[in-house]
């Protein structure tokens, strides 16, 4: 706890904490998921009855980095809900852990910031990337949104350690006409990423989280 007359720190002297919740809340949502993922009336995806029981093998650490489309904000039970969550059950092995580490409003900046040391410190192995509409809110620059994705990109890819898929949204790329779409292609193109491109499912209807489950579970294929 921080003592009472110690003076705001640094984004630096902050990072030890930051990274200490984020430590905590990984934790409590790898418990939470396992036991979601154990409840038989978990929500059904296409892929569900196709999910490998446990079995031994190297750790697989899925970590979803980005936004409020992937915090599953909105929805009433986003710990059963959300696409990741559905993506989690249905195409990765029960030895697997999961964590979350999204946040409402989050540009490349932040999530260079506070959500990749997180998913770093985890060792991830497979990270799932969904960034691009707080940056179109916020007029980020094409070339600045470029440059901070690709960072994002190389450092969740642990030197060839992780796979990183790489969502299109559908919003606000509507048509593939905004700059941030052709940035996120431009990406995807000059790194390892594997793009995952969510165009024609829209985000307001009931269905639209498993749909982009579905969409990613397709390009991820098998986890062993």
């Amino acid at each position: 706890m921080t003592p009472p007359n110690r003076p705001a720190g640094t984004a630096r002297t902050a990072r030890p904490a930051r990274l200490a919740r984020l430590a905590r809340t990984a934790l409590v949502l790898v418990a939470v998921s396992t036991i979601v993922a154990c409840q038989s009336g978990a929500p059904a995806g296409k892929g569900t009855s196709a999910r490998r029981p446990a079995a031994e093998g190297p750790p697989v650490v899925y970590v979803a980095v980005g936004g409020a489309e992937t915090t599953g904000r909105g929805l009433a039970d986003p710990l059963r809900e959300a696409w990741s969550q559905r993506l989690y059950r249905q195409a990765f092995p029960r030895r697997t852990v999961h964590v979350n580490l999204a946040e409402t409003g989050a540009t490349v900046e932040r999530a260079l910031a506070d959500q990749v040391p997180g998913a770093l410190a985890l060792e991830v192995t497979v990270a799932t990337v969904w960034l691009g509409a707080a940056d179109a809110e916020v007029r980020t620059p094409p070339a600045r949104f470029r440059a901070g994705l690709e960072q994002v990109v190389e450092r969740l890819g642990r030197g060839g350690r992780a796979r990183v898929l790489l969502l299109l949204g559908p919003a606000p790329f509507a048509g593939g006409t905004s700059p941030m779409a052709a940035e996120v292609r431009a990406v995807a193109g000059r790194t390892t990423a594997e793009l995952v491109d969510l165009t024609g499912i829209d985000l307001g209807e009931a269905r639209a989280q498993q749909q982009v489950a579905d969409r990613v579970a397709d390009v991820l294929g098998p986890v062993r």
